[in-house]
């Protein structure tokens, strides 16, 4: 049964990744928002997905007498018979390197997201007339520019 739960979960990690790919190249691309709306609507499915296997992979542990977390898990694939070990073993570290590959390239795709918006956030601050060179983070951690000396200058510019 553990056998069949971390398959399952190795393959909707991997389902994750693959979306995080095509997430990526609409980043890169700029697709049309449709394009980029369907693949981010893509990837709650498949974070879903992987949330369902995972939570069923823990309620697996301790319907076992197992913690629910790392350590359960290997003390359940040591107290597993010796050939179905090596199996788990295998699939236990496909699915943490699976893993890790979609934690990456989240983090790739959280960046290209992070700068795309700074780069917005400087052209609106433009046409608003504000001071692009004094750029203080809010609360919110959002960019604040201000209206220094150029502020001026760019809102006679705009209104020209």
């Amino acid at each position: 049964m553990l056998a069949q739960l971390l398959a399952s979960e190795l393959e909707a990690t991997r389902a994750l990744g693959t979306v995080l790919i095509e997430e990526y190249h609409c980043l890169r691309e700029h697709q049309p928002p449709e394009v980029l709306a369907a693949v981010v609507s893509a990837k709650e499915a498949a974070t879903a997905r992987l949330q369902a296997d995972a939570a069923r992979r823990l309620e697996h542990l301790g319907r076992h007498g197992f913690p629910s977390n790392a350590e359960g898990l290997a003390a359940c694939i040591a107290a597993a018979p010796t050939e179905e070990r090596f199996r788990l073993n295998a699939l236990w570290h496909d699915l943490m390197d699976a893993a890790g590959t979609a934690w990456k390239q989240n983090g790739i795709n959280g960046g290209i997201i992070a700068a795309s918006r700074s780069a917005t956030e400087r052209a609106l601050a433009i046409l608003r007339g504000q001071d692009t060179n004094t750029c203080l983070y809010g609360a919110d951690a959002k960019a604040h520019y201000g209206s220094g000396a150029g502020g001026a200058h760019l809102r006679t510019l705009i209104r020209a």
